[in-house]
């Protein structure tokens, strides 16, 4: 009854998607063959369907958005592999916050915490390879300090900038 006899090829996005009110969520765009997420949130439409997880769709109101963030991105390991951009921390965080802030990352990325959600096994492959990000920088930057000498260090911060160059091939 309502087939024109050709479709529109659509591709499926999965976003995060933070609102004004402060919450968010995870579900699916579907874009049309070559559009980008900024096209569907500045086209002339108030509102968009955004598929959730277990398959039901929830029709946003575009202005109740504050932030849409595709989960696909390839990031590109040669260029971010600075384990402190990794983390998101300063060079000279101190060690316990480094330590506070790595059991923070973990808890929001732990895959079984995406399982535990009823999220997709492609969601819970994203968290465990994120995860993996993390602990790999977390052991990075640890062996860093590790190697910076014991003087002029106090809880991570390093006195001299010559110092942390020459133990950190990140610097």
């Amino acid at each position: 009854m309502f087939d024109s006899g050709h479709k529109l090829s659509k591709v499926d996005i999965e976003v995060e998607v933070h609102l004004d009110d402060g919450s968010q969520f995870l579900g699916v765009l579907s874009l049309g063959q070559g559009q980008r997420v900024s096209d569907l949130m500045n086209d002339e439409r108030n509102f968009i369907p955004i598929q959730l997880h277990g398959g039901s769709v929830v029709i946003q109101r575009k202005s109740a958005i504050a932030k849409v963030a595709p989960l696909d991105q390839h990031v590109d390991q040669e260029k971010i592999s600075d384990p402190y951009e990794i983390l998101g921390v300063a060079r000279n965080v101190s060690d316990e916050e480094l330590k506070r802030l790595y059991y923070s990352l973990c808890a929001e990325n732990h895959p079984d915490r995406v399982q535990s959600s009823g999220l997709s096994p492609h969601f819970v492959e994203m968290a465990n390879s994120r995860m993996i990000r993390i602990n790999d920088a977390y052991q990075r930057v640890l062996a860093i300090r590790q190697t910076k000498p014991a003087t002029g260090q106090t809880n991570g911060q390093t006195n001299g900038e010559d110092n942390q160059a020459e133990a950190d091939p990140f610097a």
